[in-house]
């Protein structure tokens, strides 16, 4: 590599406007595939130094016995982590980590390297290799990760929670690990938040640094718990009122936090509903009419943004079913055509891919699903599973239940319409066979 890393990224100044996020994008020079393999003829094992430690040393302050990449190979994976996963999970102080890997601590403290190794097997999914080279690395890192976490001995920080959310998501974009332990990676990164303070909202509207990066880390979890609640059918642990403060904080641009939250209302207003469900109502429809005028921007955020809105108005009534052809197709037709050479397409939040199934799912069951939309869905969803492996199980389950609804208009013809009409399933499934809906 020509540049050094301290070359390419100019540290955070404290005195910026308060508040705001440093999301330092890598350039493609910085961070390319090709630069990430080079350096893996230069990765060296911090495991080969191994200090006698004094007794009694903490798990915060232990020496961490697994192997980690080469500083320059790190600081790649970090960037390509800062670019596919940190605008939508806002998860890490990403200039602090930086800062501590141009000198990393000695000895290295296990929460450290737990957050470390989590985002070494999130960026290995965005690396152009062969898709077994990156799944092995990436599922070796995830097995530091559990190996680190059991050396914790329950003693989080905020770094591990953080390494914990880290966990949840790579186990529930993964082939073959389920939804399962997903949730039990957030349930114990909510619990530590929560005995840590992070769930505590700040006096100051102005954040510094670490509280900012505490702010981030809750949001995140509000997410992921999102997710996690709707797709197993639960109610959420961390609560919208928790959340809907965070409105004030330059978390993300748009509207995308506002319209999380009216999503994970229609969520809850449907496992629990209120006794007086109009104001639930009114919060939803006001958030859904302040983000119409943004639907057809043209950003990374599109696809993400558009889900939110179509999966909530359709939910909450605001919208009949035909604004999913009006609004996400264009948006999934467009990421299709912003595809990169590996053929990755990024359709914004890593959870928009069950967005996506959710309602072209609906399309089909109303019978408004064009074959364009259908396709462009079929597509993205196909693009997507290049980095995120789950994705193709869900282009597996769109076209069998478009096959399924092309079976049941050919029967329709045949007078057998009916009885084949009761036989097709067109609600969200999961692969093993649970009734799913969506979170993005």
């Amino acid at each position: 590599m020509t540049a050094t890393f301290a070359s390419m990224y100019c540290p955070t100044d404290s005195s910026e406007s308060p508040g705001s996020v440093d999301l330092l994008l890598p350039s493609l020079a910085s961070c390319s595939p090709e630069d990430i393999l080079a350096d893996l003829d230069l990765s060296l094992s911090l495991s080969t130094l191994e200090p006698s430690l004094p007794a009694g040393s903490g798990p915060t302050t232990d020496l961490v016995l697994s192997h980690l990449p080469s500083p320059p190979l790190l600081q790649n994976l970090v960037d390509l982590y800062a670019f596919h996963v940190h605008p939508f999970l806002p998860m890490a102080d990403l200039p602090a980590l930086r800062h501590a890997l141009i000198s990393p601590p000695w000895p290295f403290p296990i929460d450290f390297a737990l957050l470390l190794h989590s985002i070494y097997a999130l960026g290995w999914c965005f690396v152009g290799r062969s898709e077994a080279d990156g799944a092995r690395e990436s599922a070796d890192n995830f097995a530091k990760c559990k190996e680190l976490l059991e050396r914790l001995q329950g003693k989080h920080t905020l770094r591990s929670l953080q390494g914990l959310a880290n966990m949840c998501l790579y186990t529930a974009q993964s082939s073959g690990i389920g939804l399962e332990v997903a949730d039990m990676y957030l349930a114990q990164a909510i619990c530590a938040a929560r005995h840590l303070g992070v769930d505590r909202r700040p006096l100051l509207t102005d954040l510094d640094p670490s509280t900012r990066d505490r702010v981030h880390s809750f949001w995140s979890l509000f997410l992921l718990d999102k997710y996690m609640a709707v797709n197993k059918t639960r109610l959420p642990m961390i609560s919208e009122d928790e959340a809907e403060y965070m409105q004030q904080y330059p978390l993300t641009h748009d509207l995308l936090v506002p319209l999380h939250i009216a999503f994970s209302l229609c969520h809850t207003m449907q496992l629990r509903p209120p006794a007086d469900p109009s104001s639930y109502i009114t919060r939803i429809r006001r958030t859904l009419e302040q983000a119409r005028p943004y639907l057809t921007q043209p950003d990374q955020l599109r696809v993400c943004r558009n889900v939110l809105y179509c999966v909530a108005a359709v939910r909450s009534g605001f919208e009949p079913g035909d604004v999913v052809a009006r609004y996400l197709g264009p948006a999934m037709r467009d990421a299709v055509q912003c595809a990169d050479s590996s053929g990755y397409v990024t359709l914004g939040s890593p959870f928009a891919n069950f967005g996506v199934l959710f309602l072209l799912k609906l399309g089909l069951r109303l019978g408004i699903a064009t074959e364009p939309d259908l396709c462009a869905g079929a597509a993205a969803l196909s693009g997507h599973g290049v980095r995120w492996r789950t994705s193709a199980g869900l282009v597996r389950d769109l076209m069998g239940v478009w096959m399924g609804a092309k079976a049941v208009e050919a029967g329709v013809g045949n007078g057998n319409g009916p009885a084949q009409l009761e036989g097709t399933s067109t609600s969200v499934e999961s692969s093993e066979g649970e009734e799913r809906l969506v979170a993005v």
